[in-house]
């Protein structure tokens, strides 16, 4: 990430608050829209109406080849600002106004219906994150090719932090790393995703690792430590997991008629927030390791979900001509120590005429053992940087780990 130590040695945030936050306002989002959509498909008498409309509306979506869906949040940089305030990381007047204007837009397209879909069958998708300096990151995700490009100068602005020079990549990148000056022009760059794998097999082995897919028989490293495979999940467990889901749900999510309004009929799903994700990984715990290999030791402990609130979280689905439209989510009752003045709405449009993802034109080729070697330079830039000095000497890192 762009160095956040200006002169005086006060940090500042960074991208990855914005991308931690981000990530935190999509699951909470995701957990409830997962939970709702197993609700419908095992409802009681009294949600049996809005639930059906709800399920036929995922139905319709899962028969679609293509998806598009932009999210983003309503509201004002004092409402975020607020939100943050008790927290440790409280959030500045900067960034609160950079997060007001954030908007996160997805698409994909299939050779088959997307309820269908496998991983070969995608064509094309695409991720891009904007803010009110315009396009801000983009990636686009095209058979075994990722290109992708990032506007370093727009975050500097948003953000109020320096962005880096030619000069301070020259400093701490090893030299003739030509892609460097790409991504720092706001340039298009591409990765071949198979040549990457392989090259980052080969740097695993060189420091003494088995290599990320262990041995050549797919199974786990000679020390048994180094996760492997395709994850196994059988039809059993599958069928077991769905069962103790449809209880929690059951348990814990109503799903009610939420009228209709701006054209569209209304489907409103609530539930108490930590109560349900917390009874989620409880069920999903036993068949982590067969959902992804080595996924027990990245399951969340008891202890992670204590400051998790456990405020009663709503999600509006909107519905038009059967299809789903839009979602809103208030997240204001999830910052339950702060006084926040009206709603918070997360927001998610849903269209199902994305436009095909096409590759970019002149993207610069980059070779993968390049780019590893970068990383490593810029990381141990940055772990210098905490107190023994950056490449070169330098005492500041352009990234921060």
């Amino acid at each position: 990430m762009i160095n956040t130590w200006p002169k005086n040695g006060r940090a500042l945030y960074t991208r990855e608050t914005v991308i931690t936050a981000i990530r935190k306002t999509i699951t909470a989002v995701g957990c409830v829209a997962a939970l709702t959509a197993g609700a419908v498909a095992c409802g009681t008498e009294q949600q049996l109406s809005p639930g059906k409309q709800l399920s036929n509306a995922f139905d319709a979506m899962g028969k679609q080849h293509s998806l598009s869906v932009e999210m983003g949040l309503d509201a004002t940089p004092d409402q975020l600002i607020a939100m943050s305030k008790g927290s440790d990381e409280p959030m500045p007047p900067a960034m609160a106004k950079a997060m007001s204007k954030l908007k996160v837009t997805f698409s994909a397209q299939s050779k088959k219906a997307l309820a269908d879909t496998e991983q070969g069958d995608v064509t094309g998708s695409s991720m891009k994150i904007s803010g009110g300096e315009g396009d801000l990151v983009e990636g686009r995700f095209i058979g075994d090719t990722v290109y992708y490009r990032v506007d370093l100068k727009a975050f500097a602005k948003m953000t109020g932090s320096p962005a880096p020079t030619k000069e301070d990549l020259d400093a701490k990148l090893p030299k003739g790393l030509g892609f460097a000056d790409k991504i720092l022009d706001g340039e298009w760059v591409k990765v071949d995703t198979k040549a990457m794998k392989k090259a980052a097999e080969k740097q695993s082995k060189a420091n003494g690792g088995s290599g990320v897919t262990g041995g050549k028989d797919g199974k786990d490293g000679k020390d048994g430590k180094t996760p492997s495979g395709k994850p196994t999940l059988s039809e059993q467990s599958q069928k077991k997991i769905l069962e103790e889901l449809k209880g929690v749900v059951n348990h814990e999510v109503t799903i009610k008629d939420g009228g209709k309004h701006d054209g569209a009929d209304h489907v409103v799903a609530t539930a108490p927030f930590r109560t349900v994700l917390k009874s989620v990984f409880d069920k999903l715990r036993p068949f982590a390791d067969e959902m992804s290999p080595g996924g027990a030791a990245k399951m969340p402990k008891e202890e992670d979900f204590k400051e998790i609130p456990d405020a009663k979280v709503s999600v509006d689905f909107a519905l038009k001509k059967g299809k789903l439209s839009a979602a809103s989510m208030d997240l204001a009752p999830l910052a339950e120590k702060a006084k926040i003045k009206g709603e918070v709405p997360l927001r998610m449009t849903f269209d199902d005429s994305a436009d095909n993802v096409t590759a970019p034109a002149n993207a610069t080729a980059i070779d993968p053992e390049e780019m590893i070697a970068g990383a490593m330079s810029l990381a141990s830039g940055a772990r210098g940087a905490t107190g023994h000095g950056g490449v070169h000497g330098a005492d500041t890192s352009l990234y921060t780990g």
